[in-house]
């Protein structure tokens, strides 16, 4: 999720399920009946021990609106919810469905969307939770003024005069969104295919009024200042350590909720990861390096995900760089390196190589999408020719080894080793550059990529929704991704402008494909790498367990059955 939504090389992270929804062909199906296939048909099939270990990173702080990265997003998922849900059943069946609001109407113009908050939403202390709370929150997150400045695109060119307050020219009062009694009422700047998907993202879901304006900034980082609304609490908070989440016993729907309670703990090295799978002491976790992995498959009642991934890491170049300001520079780097050797030898071909932002599983509006031979047009350029002209451009001698740039990488680990050599050595025996690493803790490099303190990073993004603008708007100007590479294409804007403009989803595949054409050949932002593959492992003693394409599971329905007989 973009806005999600940001997974950064951190594969320790619980990554996700990877089984494709269509944004608009879903069969219509009512929210009850998903919730019934969820049931428990026995009671006594349970485990006494109803609780879920992860092996995941906590994140920074849980804050809706100011939370960029996935291991902040996942927890969200638990602790709050948004007006609607995205639910997948354990046979893959997958919609939108009623979160806070109980139903929902469409004008016949598709301009105006209004949501019925239900009577018994509570927030975590049992007070009710409002439309008005969401009018405040939305409002919140595209006030200029706010801490949701990166966060605030997301409503962009969507909802009726967001871009407008983003740019200062109105007040956050008149965003397109009312409260009339308990009716949520939005209203967009033009019809869009993919509203109701757009709804459960993170950063769309309520925060309560008094805690944002008692914590500020700093809402989110203890027990004490996280107040939400969904299925779990939060009752533990060590950053970058553990977290701990009990069910929430003023949750509208806590009677399909049987886990009661799940615990993310830090585990980074694979073999350790590995250890504690086998001893079930996790009872699900991601795993990145390929011979791990083959081990993993050889243990009784685990399952792989074994999926295509909604994800894509990429090389970023920060364009105020006196090098990397120079597209035919920019160019020269995104070209002199292979991708089938990074997938084989960094990857463990676990993925794919990837020349484009969007991965081929992405559809626009329910069609396969495709911005065309991307990887024929990269592969086919001279990139010393390139990387010459560049020079020649900036009024320097032709001697490449006179640029020396330094990639950030977010992690210490082996594999992060690994990808620092790679790029090393791929980049000195192809162009001759001099590439040095600075490798460092997760969240100092977030830290460093936001403030611009970077030449070179890694950065990746996944599928917050099934629509290639979910990835490529990120680097309009002024977007998420646009903001931390310093980089801003007119041509990239209009067609990202006009994309969002059709009704016709073809048309604006169209103007996607003319987009992602410039981001990633004729001026470059980024160097794709490769689209991640999902590489989660669960026990089959965890039930239900169906980790949604897009958005973040709740764990409707989920048990344990079985696990104390196995150990």
């Amino acid at each position: 999720m973009k806005s999600k939504k940001l997974l950064l090389t951190m594969l320790s992270l619980t990554v996700m399920s990877s089984t494709l929804m269509s944004a608009c062909g879903s069969k219509k199906e009512s929210a009850t009946t998903i919730e019934t296939n969820n049931k428990i048909e026995d009671e006594n099939h349970k485990d006494k021990v109803q609780e879920l270990t992860f092996a995941s990173v906590p994140g920074v702080q849980v804050n809706p609106g100011v939370t960029t990265r996935d291991n902040e997003w996942v927890p969200e998922g638990y602790i709050y919810e948004g007006i609607v849900r995205n639910f997948k059943t354990s046979e893959g069946f997958e919609k939108v469905v009623p979160g806070v609001a109980e139903k929902w109407e469409v004008s016949n113009d598709g301009l105006t969307y209004t949501f019925y908050v239900r009577d018994n939403a509570k927030w975590a202390d049992g007070k009710p939770v409002t439309a008005e709370d969401f009018v405040y929150s939305w409002r919140r997150l595209v006030d200029p003024k706010s801490h949701c400045v990166k966060n605030g695109k997301l409503l962009n060119d969507v909802v009726k005069n967001a871009t407008a307050i983003q740019k200062g020219e109105k007040s956050p009062e008149e965003l397109g969104v009312k409260a009339d009694g308990n009716k949520f009422v939005v209203t967009l700047e033009k019809p869009c295919l993919y509203f109701l998907e757009y709804c459960f993202h993170p950063n769309l879901k309520p925060v309560r009024k008094d805690y944002v304006e008692k914590y500020g900034i700093e809402m989110g980082k203890t027990v004490d200042s996280i107040m939400g609304n969904g299925a779990y609490k939060c009752t533990l908070y060590e950053e970058k350590s553990k977290m701990v989440f009990e069910k929430s016993q003023t949750y509208w729907n806590k009677d399909t909720r049987y886990i009661n309670k799940i615990t993310f703990n830090k585990i980074e090295d694979e073999n350790s990861k590995l250890s504690a799978l086998e001893a079930m002491q996790i009872d699900r976790t991601a795993f990145g390096e390929s011979d791990v992995i083959e081990r993993v498959k050889d243990i009784e009642h685990v399952i792989s995900a074994n999926e295509p991934g909604k994800n894509t890491d990429f090389l970023m170049f920060n364009c105020k760089n006196e090098y990397l300001a120079n597209t035919n520079i920019r160019k020269a780097i995104a070209s002199g390196f292979s991708r089938e050797n990074y997938v084989d030898s960094i990857v463990n071909n676990l993925g794919r190589p990837a020349y484009g932002l969007v991965p081929p599983v992405i559809a626009c509006a329910g069609n396969k999408y495709t911005p065309g031979d991307l990887k024929s047009e990269i592969s086919k350029m001279n990139s010393k020719e390139l990387l010459k002209k560049g020079l020649q451009e900036l009024g320097k001698s032709d001697d490449p080894s006179q640029i020396q740039l330094r990639i950030a990488i977010g992690g210490t680990q082996q594999k992060d080793k690994d990808t620092a050599d790679f790029f090393i050595e791929e980049l000195k025996n192809n162009l001759g550059i001099v590439i040095k690493a600075d490798l460092m803790d997760s969240t100092i490099y977030f830290d460093k990529v936001g403030k611009g303190d970077y030449e070179i990073g890694i950065g990746g993004w996944f599928a917050d929704w099934n629509d290639p603008s979910n990835f490529l708007d990120t680097f309009v100007t002024g977007g998420y991704y646009a903001t931390d590479a310093k980089y801003s294409n007119k041509d990239y804007d209009e067609y990202m402008k006009k994309s969002h403009e059709q009704i016709d989803a073809n048309k604006a595949a169209e103007y996607y494909a003319k987009a992602e054409r410039i981001l990633c050949v004729e001026d470059p932002a980024i160097a794709a790498l490769v689209f991640n593959d999902d590489t989660a492992f669960t026990w089959d003693y965890v039930k239900n367990y169906a980790r949604p394409s897009f958005g973040f599971e709740d764990f409707q329905g989920v048990y344990i059955s079985g696990k104390e007989a196995l150990k």
